[in-house]
């Protein structure tokens, strides 16, 4: 290459138009391979969208630190809808059925709303309010405060209740920061416990069926725990845990995992009723509370046990005598049981419903007509408190027993599920 040749290339390369002319040409080049890149590669368009999508993420956060509570609360419910959570409040403890001390605590849970304190209105978002044997307030009224609509204004999700003894119906209803009741089923929750003094702090039975009872093939079974929230499993938190029945299974000793199989059944949803299929026999069922971990727990709280004969063609609901045949021939006193299937043995007290009640036993008397009061003397006893058994002093003879449930206000209720009959002898 001459000096020449070297002066006329600096020359070209100093001249505007050939710098121009250059340019567009790399930026020909750039459009040609972008294009063939977009057909050809997906790689670089994902890179690229997740670039766009972690910078949008960035700026919405950066934003939503400066925003309002109103506008905090949009963007949580707006984050709960995209990932479907089922939004709901319950009662994490007492669970329906329970058996409560008159002094108990209260926990109280929401599944896709904000728990904040009165005085501003946010969406998705409120403060909890527990009626005690009062109905509902409707959508849009403003809920009362007073001895039977207690608030918890303050934000809390836990209270202890004070009760006298009997059954009480207690419904969780959540409302906004004006204590204005809100539209819809998920604002609300509903359970019935019994209040007896005496009872345990912490426990969980099975409410339904009791104790020696006959149920068909297809049945279901309530669990109630007091003094434990119940809460699917996952998180391990201290007084909490899911249930476990065990069919024809020991208990599993504490600190073991309860395995998960066809005699060993898991609930870790935190469910408090299911339904059974069983082979017709006698069958023990054992209830074990477990933490999140599904962990066994130490002490007998945590367990009950009931053994109940699965019969073809058995009645759904029913009450009856156990352990007495019809024509026993006994001797004074006469230890009576009795149990129920598809319907919850409960005290007497404010609640009227036909799924549940207590016990009566009517010696050599008629049962009594449906709605009306069963009296309450030597020849109809009540059983109040939710009994599941007695004993009675008989006089040698021959008696006919009847057994008939009441609601809270000791009014017969209809149909032959609420009735059982044995005659015996007393020697």
């Amino acid at each position: 290459m001459t000096n020449s040749d070297t002066g006329e290339q600096a020359g070209r390369r100093s001249n505007p138009i050939y710098l121009l002319a250059i340019v567009i040409a790399v930026v020909i080049v750039v459009i040609v391979v972008g294009v063939t890149g977009s057909g050809d590669d997906d790689t670089g368009d994902d890179v690229a969208s997740q670039g766009v999508e972690e910078t949008v993420v960035s700026d919405a956060d950066d934003a939503a630190e400066g925003t309002d509570e109103t506008e905090a609360g949009n963007v949580q419910e707006d984050t709960a809808d995209s990932d479907d959570v089922a939004k709901s409040v319950s009662f994490g403890q007492p669970t329906d059925g329970a058996r409560v001390p008159t002094s108990f605590d209260v926990v109280m849970r929401a599944e896709g709303f904000t728990i904040e304190p009165a005085g501003e209105v946010n969406e998705g978002a409120g403060h909890f309010h527990i009626l005690i044997d009062e109905d509902f307030i409707e959508a849009g009224e403003v809920i009362p405060n007073d001895e039977t609509h207690l608030h918890f204004g303050d934000g809390s999700i836990a209270t202890t209740l004070e009760l006298e003894p009997g059954s009480h119906t207690l419904r969780l209803q959540l409302a906004n920061g004006e204590h204005i009741a809100q539209a819809g089923d998920e604002y609300r929750d509903e359970i019935v416990i019994g209040v007896v003094d005496g009872a345990a702090q912490q426990a969980v039975r099975f409410a339904s069926p009791t104790d020696g009872a006959t149920v068909p093939p297809t049945f279901t079974i309530i669990m109630a725990a007091t003094g434990f929230t119940i809460e699917p499993a996952g998180e391990v938190n201290e007084g909490a845990g899911h249930f476990h029945i065990l069919i024809d299974e020991d208990f599993i000793e504490a600190g073991e995992v309860i395995p998960n199989d066809e005699t060993h059944r898991h609930f870790g949803s935190g469910v408090t009723s299911t339904e059974l299929e069983l082979e017709p026999g006698t069958h023990t069922l054992r209830l074990q509370l477990a933490d999140g971990a599904h962990i066994a727990q130490e002490g007998d709280a945590y367990r009950d046990e009931i053994t109940i004969t699965v019969e073809e063609g058995a009645a759904t609901q029913q009450v009856m005598f156990v352990g007495l045949e019809d024509g026993a021939t006994v001797t004074s006193p006469v230890s009576l049981q009795w149990a129920a299937a598809g319907l919850v043995v409960e005290p007497a007290g404010q609640v009227l419903r036909e799924d549940g009640g207590h016990l009566h036993v009517l010696i050599n008397e008629d049962f009594v007509e449906a709605g009306e009061v069963i009296p309450n003397d030597e020849t109809h006893r009540h059983f109040g408190g939710g009994q599941l058994g007695t004993e009675l002093e008989l006089e040698p003879g021959t008696y006919t027993l009847r057994l008939q449930m009441a609601n809270g206000a000791h009014i017969a209720m209809d149909g032959e599920q609420y009735r059982d009959e044995v005659e015996i002898t007393v020697e």
